[in-house]
């Protein structure tokens, strides 16, 4: 067996996450093109699946272009 290589003991490690998800609700939500909201704030998790279409966002001086079945995972 080879030792482990000097950077990956660099690396940081990610916490174990051994947790249960608890919805709140759910909404499906159709929108016109060039449709945009303000910033938001949220309390818990929001999860998005595009159902169809190309979704545009742009967060903080980036671009972002999800399509169809990509599914989003918005932290709090």
């Amino acid at each position: 067996m080879h030792p482990n290589p000097e950077w990956l003991t660099k690396l940081p490690n990610l916490p174990e996450i051994n947790d249960n998800i608890k919805f709140f609700g759910g909404h499906q939500q159709s929108v016109k093109y060039n449709w945009s909201v303000d910033w938001e704030c949220h309390h818990a998790f929001e999860i998005m699946l595009i159902v169809s279409g190309v979704q545009q966002t742009k967060l903080r001086n980036r671009e972002y272009v999800f399509k169809a079945e990509d599914i989003i995972l918005i932290p709090p």
